[in-house]
């Protein structure tokens, strides 16, 4: 989070890092039912029924 505008050096050092890492990284696209899956091998988790 940013609580200051950027500076020209960070701007310039973001884009460096950026440039140095761009093809290792990957989108996050991961399915619902996918992130649920892995939420609850992972964590204790109690479904709470809602009305919509």
């Amino acid at each position: 989070m940013l609580i200051k505008e950027p500076t020209a050096f960070l701007i310039k050092e973001w884009l460096n890092i950026y440039n140095k890492n761009k093809d290792k990284l990957k989108p996050n696209k991961k399915f619902g039912l996918k992130i649920i899956k892995y939420l609850k091998n992972r964590y204790f988790v109690m479904e709470i029924e809602t009305q919509s």
